[in-house]
């Protein structure tokens, strides 16, 4: 968070609770109607699964964008890249290359905790001949540390907890400490929708949405618990 004072770094950390801030840089937003802007206006900021825009005075969140949003990533040159999102398009003028690389490089880590089969190299569509074989590299390495990181079942809490992100759900903890202190700890492979049992319908989508992209468990047991439509979608569809 180089360049930004620590009394702004507490006044974003605040807004953002319980998000934590990871990652926080300036930007120029890009709007296409606007005269040259040559000093940052807003703010960049990225949590574990999600980025925000934050306006600089006074300090308020403008838009966000879950990382599942996006569709495409387009750099334009060393310091500008366009985002591609589900809902809308945001263009950044990062102040330099470096910030620019740390924030795909965040996002694509982020991505690859939720879903730990992708690439999310696959997302920059447009890249300058001058960065493309700098940030294939980055980003290469970024897959392979991840890779490399054995989490619990499979990463099944980050996606879970991904997925709640995405459609504003709230985290249920006990979902995540039943998996990481129970099925990990005894090496259960097979995910018994039972034990969730008391969950509502939403929540148990979402766990099921979790274990289609999940390869750690082996197989679903439900005898007797009857699904939701959503939730039997995803079954049927992995």
């Amino acid at each position: 968070m180089d360049g930004v004072s620590q009394r702004l770094q507490g006044q974003i950390s605040d807004l953002l609770k319980p998000h934590r801030v990871c990652l926080l840089r300036p930007v120029i937003l890009n709007h296409p109607s606007q005269t040259c802007v040559r000093e940052a206006n807003r703010y960049v900021v990225l949590s574990l699964w999600r980025g925000y825009v934050v306006n600089r005075q006074p300090v308020k969140v403008e838009s966000s964008f879950s990382y599942l949003e996006i569709s495409s990533i387009n750099i334009h040159s060393l310091t500008q890249v366009v985002l591609e999102t589900d809902r809308q398009t945001l263009s950044f003028t990062f102040l330099q290359v470096e910030d620019l690389e740390a924030i795909i490089s965040h996002m694509a880590a982020s991505l690859k905790k939720i879903f730990p089969d992708s690439s999310p190299e696959k997302l920059l569509k447009t890249v300058p001949a001058g960065l493309q074989q700098r940030l294939c590299v980055l980003l290469r390495l970024t897959e392979e540390q991840m890779d490399a990181q054995l989490e619990c079942c499979g990463g099944f809490c980050d996606t879970y907890a991904a997925l709640c992100d995405f459609n504003d759900i709230a985290l249920r903890e006990e979902i995540q400490w039943d998996v990481d202190n129970i099925y990990h700890v005894s090496n259960r492979r097979q995910f018994n929708l039972l034990d969730f049992s008391h969950v509502d319908s939403r929540d148990m989508a979402l766990v099921v949405a979790a274990l289609s992209f999940n390869q750690w468990f082996t197989s679903i047991y439900s005898k007797e618990f009857k699904l939701v439509n959503n939730s039997t979608i995803v079954i049927i569809l992995k």
